[in-house]
């Protein structure tokens, strides 16, 4: 097992684990596609790690930094549905929250769909604490 920075190498792998998991994305009609998963590689305000096990990105965390606030949201949480309840998501989310810390943030936020009981109790056995009800709401600019 290996945690570490997401490079270039990974962005078709981080697409593809970012698109096999419909909690990630507020609204079934939208997909993530190769310019985000490039935005979040090598993007100023993303930080984001993949977690290697037998040579092969099965996860990935993304927090999107906010210098100037001190704080971050922890963005994405992935990891391949044959890797899950091995407690990557956990190792990934703790080294991602010590990065933060380094990095002297004040505060960092998660968010998750209301349906995705996995990530509720990760986020409450990473001492996140609940926030009111938000309501996502989208439009594509075409």
């Amino acid at each position: 097992m290996k945690i570490r920075k997401a490079t270039m190498k990974d962005a078709s792998r981080i697409l593809q684990l970012l698109n096999s998991d419909a909690m990630l994305t507020s609204t079934d009609e939208l997909d993530y596609n190769s310019n985000h998963a490039r935005e979040y590689i090598l993007g100023k305000s993303f930080h984001t790690v993949v977690y290697v096990e037998d040579k092969k990105v099965v996860g990935v965390a993304i927090a999107n930094i906010f210098k100037i606030g001190k704080y971050a949201e922890f963005y994405i949480i992935v990891v391949d549905p044959n890797y899950r309840k091995r407690g990557i998501a956990q190792e990934l989310s703790n080294f991602m929250i010590d990065y933060l810390k380094k990095k002297r943030l004040d505060l960092v936020y998660l968010y998750t769909e209301e349906k995705n009981k996995p990530m509720m109790s990760l986020a409450e056995k990473l001492k996140f604490r609940k926030g009111k009800k938000i309501y996502f709401y989208f439009r594509e600019l075409k």
